[in-house]
């Protein structure tokens, strides 16, 4: 814990983000208890208020916790806090239907992307990622296009652990990533292929505000598309639809809260 920080309230704080993440299959109360190592005795009371203020819910069939609905509530109200995000997302919709594929927006929180928005393709396309979902930034096209600008030693000291594996082909060396990277910092997009998700390629490029990468957009599409034709006309119309994003940001930038 650090100084400072009041361990009750960061104990149901790590119960909300842990929840979070695993919203799909949710939790068990001893699942909960190993993985926070919060005592039984301590986490019952905790679980019991969140619970009663809907901020959790607990399914009574299988006995697991899932995110409620007024934790739904406080996300819906960081997203309509201003109304940047729901111009961007007509902009993603365009994006969407221009590429027939499923485009996503990031920005960069503690070494991961933290999914803004996600557009589904018209076609069914198997994709984990979801808003509010997050991923390690090196293994996702969106990741690289937002660390393209940091130094190899900053990246490093992002992921003091290494940079563990997500698929059999994420990449794990930093100095092929440092490659990579300059390679993104050269052309202005990024590319990740099955290094997050199996079957499926993306192509990033960063969105920009006074020079500075707040923010990245990618399309998705499946490994079996790999044409020159078709990569050519992803990365026009992402970079055409990157500067509209641009745009919209700038003119109301004293509103745009979502990344540092």
């Amino acid at each position: 814990m650090n100084e400072g920080n009041h361990r009750t309230t960061e104990r149901i704080l790590d119960v909300l983000e842990i929840t979070a993440q695993n919203s799909r299959e949710g939790l068990s109360f001893s699942d909960i208890s190993r993985k926070l190592e919060i005592p039984k005795g301590s986490l019952s009371p905790l679980l019991s208020t969140l619970c009663n203020r809907r901020f959790l819910y607990l399914n009574k069939k299988n006995q697991k916790y899932y995110i409620g609905e007024s934790l739904f509530s406080l996300g819906r109200c960081y997203v309509d806090n201003s109304n940047i995000l729901n111009r961007i997302d007509d902009v993603m919709k365009q994006l969407s239907m221009e590429v027939q594929a499923t485009c996503f927006m990031g920005v960069l929180s503690d070494g991961e992307v933290f999914y803004l928005m996600k557009k589904n393709a018209p076609v069914n396309l198997q994709v984990t990622a979801i808003p509010g979902y997050r991923l390690p930034a090196y293994c996702t096209g969106l990741g690289k296009a937002l660390i393209a600008e940091k130094t190899i030693e900053e990246i490093k000291a992002m992921y003091p652990e290494g940079m563990k594996k997500i698929t059999e082909n994420t990449i794990t060396d930093f100095q092929i990533l440092d490659g990579q990277l300059e390679k993104v910092r050269e052309t202005g997009f990024s590319y990740e292929r099955e290094e997050s998700s199996p079957y499926i390629q993306c192509i990033a490029c960063p969105i920009k505000l006074k020079g500075k990468t707040i923010a990245a957009v990618s399309v998705a599409f499946p490994i079996m598309i790999d044409g020159r034709r078709e990569k050519e006309k992803i990365k026009e119309s992402l970079r055409n639809n990157a500067l509209i994003i641009e745009r919209i940001i700038s003119q109301d930038s004293d509103k745009w809260i979502y990344s540092e």
